[in-house]
């Protein structure tokens, strides 16, 4: 068949990407949480979640379709951070990401294009 999931490297960035939200978040203020945290923890999760669905989907254009989903997550995901740092939860962000072991911590945010996701999909 194909590639198992979980050995997609976009898949593990997008698992790593949503952890790290997750523990940037956690650290916030009731009310930060309550606002910016939860829409930015839901389109962390939604980058990896539309990645998922993808990979399940048997014609070419369904799949397509849900990367582009991944990718409006990915793009939203990175609002919510601009938002965040904007707003002066910067400091707390930053302790957290430095201290995190992940990759996402480690390179900066790429979204992919088009083309990108072909190749990757299907050599």
């Amino acid at each position: 068949m194909g590639t198992d999931l979980s050995d997609l490297e976009s898949y593990q960035m997008a698992e790593s990407l949503a952890q790290v939200v997750w523990e940037i978040v956690e650290r916030w203020k009731s009310f930060e949480r309550q606002t910016i945290g939860s829409q930015l923890v839901r389109a962390a999760d939604s980058v990896g979640a539309n990645i998922a669905e993808s990979h399940g989907r048997f014609y070419y254009g369904e799949k397509l379709q849900f990367l582009y989903y991944a990718r409006g997550s990915l793009y939203e995901t990175r609002h919510w951070l601009r938002l965040a740092w904007r707003r002066s939860l910067r400091k707390r962000a930053r302790d957290t990401v430095r201290r995190s072991q992940s990759p996402i911590s480690q390179s900066p945010i790429s979204i992919p294009t088009k083309s990108f996701l072909r190749r990757k999909l299907y050599g």
